[in-house]
């Protein structure tokens, strides 16, 4: 386990520098000393590193979290309906799985909305992909799903079926650092 938490310090600290712009106010030695000493924090974003999500470290609205930052979709977050009602709701072409499971599975939570537009405000990202984000329950009830997207300079959010999914749309997590 230890060579594992080596592993992954490496490579946030590598990942920390090289997106310092994202947080130009945070220090990564006091933010690893503060996770490294929870493990269920540290198994979360070792989860999120292994699926492709790149997880760095962001402040909004004065909390730290960490945030995937992929630039290209990971082949194990795209493809994929929203939930599991809408998996198995598809009779044919089924999905190998589906958002929420995904998430579950990595322990974070699925990005908001809201928190979305937050994180567009300090960087761009999702120029030429889409990402699925939590789709508020009265929109779900209805069959639908949200998602999002950066384009000509501006964040954008759509909709479609909840059962649907494309090779275009991912998905990104985070967790708050307490």
């Amino acid at each position: 386990m230890q060579h594992i938490m080596d592993n992954l310090k490496e490579i946030l600290e590598k990942r920390f520098k090289k997106n310092i712009d994202l947080h130009r106010d945070l220090d990564f030695a006091t933010i690893w000393d503060k996770i490294s000493k929870n493990q269920k924090t540290l198994e979360i974003i070792n989860n999120m590193e292994e699926s492709g999500g790149c997880p760095d470290f962001i402040t909004v609205d004065d909390k730290l979290l960490v945030f995937d930052t992929y630039d290209k979709i990971p082949a194990c977050r795209e493809s994929l309906c929203y939930d599991r009602e809408a998996f198995e709701s598809r009779k044919n072409n089924k999905p190998k799985s589906d958002v929420l499971s995904e998430v579950h599975r990595l322990g974070s939570n699925l990005i908001t909305e809201d928190l979305y537009y937050k994180i567009q405000q300090i960087f761009s990202f999702d120029q030429k992909i889409s990402c699925r984000v939590k789709t508020p329950l009265q929109q779900r009830k209805l069959g639908g799903a949200i998602f999002c997207d950066r384009r000509y300079d501006r964040v954008f959010t759509y909709h479609n079926g909840a059962e649907s999914y494309y090779s275009s749309r991912g998905y990104r997590t985070y967790i708050f650092i307490e």
